[in-house]
């Protein structure tokens, strides 16, 4: 069920012992008053970059977008476990929120298109994560080899093996740091927040 927000005055608690984080969008200016480094204020005709990441991480749903205008990141972000996230309140002011903003950027500066996935030192983080998990693999395999360790020992582990390799090569590919980002209109990435925030 859809449900009229007031851009003067969105609130919502970004995780569950958080203190909520009040804004404001008005005349193409986002202001935060209340929460974690408020206040601030941001034109969104001075915004150069717009980064969307949304990540599941133990039915937990981590979703932000940041906002960099003069070297100054600002981020709206939320996090709330997958099963309920489209019911709870918190998470439709987001949503309602950050569909604003994205659909502001496109107003205040036509053609504005939006990253979508990590970026940043955190991106760097999980492809670091990647390689150290795909060379532990590949180090355990050969360990194992040159050990001598039984066929009936070194099938049971390789299961293991693999599945250690499978996941460092997914975040490898996903998180290739000389990768180009991904680029989506602004205007797409509000009409894809509205829909989610629509129950």
């Amino acid at each position: 069920m859809s449900e009229h927000l007031d851009l003067n005055d969105v609130s919502f608690k970004p995780a569950l012992l958080k203190q909520a984080h009040r804004f404001s969008l008005a005349n193409g200016v986002l202001s935060q008053s209340e929460g974690a480094d408020a206040p601030w204020s941001l034109a969104l005709d001075s915004v150069e970059g717009a980064v969307f990441v949304q990540q599941t991480f133990q039915k937990q749903r981590f979703t932000r977008l940041d906002l960099t205008a003069a070297e100054v990141t600002r981020t709206l972000a939320i996090s709330a476990p997958v099963q309920s996230w489209r019911q709870q309140r918190d998470v439709r002011s987001f949503l309602a929120l950050a569909s604003a903003v994205a659909g502001g950027l496109e107003t205040a500066q036509p053609g504005f298109q939006i990253a979508v996935g990590e970026h940043g030192s955190a991106r760097l983080i999980m492809f670091v994560i990647g390689v150290l998990t795909s060379l532990a693999a590949i180090f355990l395999f050969v360990l194992a080899l040159v050990t001598g360790v039984s066929g009936d020992r070194l099938i049971a582990g390789g299961s293991v093996m693999v599945l250690m390799l499978i996941f460092g090569a997914v975040l490898l590919k996903a998180y290739w740091p000389w990768a180009k980002p991904r680029l989506v209109p602004a205007q797409g990435i509000a009409a894809m927040l509205a829909a989610w925030g629509k129950s």
